[in-house]
């Protein structure tokens, strides 16, 4: 359904940081042997999340660190977002059929994944609770941690349909995320999509040839569902923050897409 990098693509991206498949590899193994070290943080053997967070990281193990921290700190700190999250449960498909972030198939020629934040209902009685979306969005964010090898993100806030309880919900769901290091801003307000993106890329909701954004959603969260039992064995797989030295200088001040512009964000007036 989604398009990653190529080898070769991620070939080229390693040299732009003078980096090769060897030095990624002993990258990797060095941040798995400092996860075993570090007293507060899980013992990480996933490769997949761990090469991502390199590549978002513009391969500087510092900044990975960084984000590594924050991520597993993120899970502790908001505990209850990461409890019973099976993406078959009632409120999680009613969160993602009122509201949802919906990462397009296909990537732009520098290597971002776009995501579209829309509204899909303007019934106040059918919006979901603040915990309910909230959960459902840091799934969605969490397997996009695993799987999304990518440079970093354009998300796109559409918000027709918006009503004033859900603008209060957001702002709690942004408090949230912006107090753990999750999100940076930076905007762009336009009303035609295709003066930044190409059509090829754009559901066809916003004059593009992909499948409609209804029909993206869907097929995403049937990919949620394929990775159910991943979900519930990742319940524990976060930091002690009892355990973790007050000197430690990895502060949780790095966004899990990196900074330096490797998160956007466009608004649909």
């Amino acid at each position: 359904m989604f398009e990653y990098y190529s080898r070769k693509q991620l070939l080229e991206y390693y040299a732009e940081f003078n980096a090769t498949e060897e030095s990624v590899k002993t990258d990797i193994n060095y941040l798995k042997e400092w996860l075993e070290k570090e007293p507060h943080l899980p013992d990480v053997k996933d490769e997949e999340i761990l090469l991502n967070v390199l590549i978002r990281g513009k391969h500087q193990l510092e900044r990975a660190k960084k984000m590594l921290d924050s991520y597993y700190s993120s899970r502790t700190i908001m505990g209850d977002l990461f409890k019973n999250r099976d993406p078959r449960l009632p409120e999680i498909k009613n969160a993602m059929n009122y509201a949802c972030y919906i990462p397009l198939p296909k990537l732009t020629p520098d290597g971002y994944r776009v995501i579209i934040f829309r509204i899909f209902h303007h019934n106040n009685e059918s919006m979901p609770i603040a915990t309910d979306f909230m959960k459902a969005l840091h799934m969605q964010l969490d397997l996009n941690f695993k799987q999304d090898r990518v440079k970093g993100a354009i998300f796109i806030y559409d918000f027709e349909n918006l009503t004033m309880p859900f603008v209060i919900l957001q702002l709690t769901v942004l408090k949230k995320a912006l107090e753990v290091g999750l999100v940076e801003l930076w905007e762009k307000r336009s009303t035609d999509m295709c003066e930044i993106l190409s059509k090829n890329i754009l559901p066809t909701n916003y004059g593009g040839s992909e499948n409609s954004v209804e029909e993206i959603r869907d097929l995403y969260y049937r990919h949620l569902t394929e990775y159910t039992d991943w979900f519930l064995s990742q319940e524990n797989i976060k930091a002690d923050l009892s355990k973790k030295p007050k000197t430690d200088r990895c502060n949780n001040d790095i966004s899990l897409y990196g900074t330096d512009g490797s998160f956007r964000k466009i608004l649909l007036d």
